[in-house]
């Protein structure tokens, strides 16, 4: 419990964590985890590119964040916006997005909140995280 306090205080809410005193993830600790954040983010969002590049995927219409990392608002931002440009929306739509959770910017203006809970789950299925569908 007191672990994932800290992760969604110093990881999601960018805020520090005071415990037995002590605080984590104030000045100057929060300029180094906001450059390792983006640097993970960075490398989430070109690895799903690849991905989709080696399997022809020339767009993307819907994207499904889920796992922990999705609590991150960097992560699923970086992951939008690089496939926002490299993989556009048929007919320049928005991709529709869903996240676990309604903490995400207006960068997402289509966007849709799945539950914390579901979010966890399905990244729980490991290798049936990837879905590719093809309308009829």
């Amino acid at each position: 419990m007191l672990w994932e306090q800290f992760k969604q205080r110093v990881y999601s809410q960018k805020l520090p964590f005071y415990y037995e005193g002590k605080s984590l993830g104030d000045e100057p600790e929060r300029v180094i985890i906001d450059k390792v954040i983006q640097q993970f983010a960075d490398a989430i969002a070109q690895q799903a590119d690849a991905f989709l590049e080696q399997h022809g995927a020339d767009h993307i219409d819907q994207l499904v964040m889920t796992g922990g990392g999705s609590q991150i608002p960097q992560i699923p931002e970086a992951v939008y916006s690089l496939l926002r440009v490299n993989r556009p929306r048929a007919g320049n739509r928005e991709i529709v997005v869903h996240v676990p959770g309604d903490h995400l910017l207006a960068s997402m203006p289509a966007r849709h909140v799945i539950s914390p809970v579901h979010g966890r789950g399905a990244s729980a299925l490991g290798c049936a995280s990837v879905f590719f569908g093809h309308p009829e």
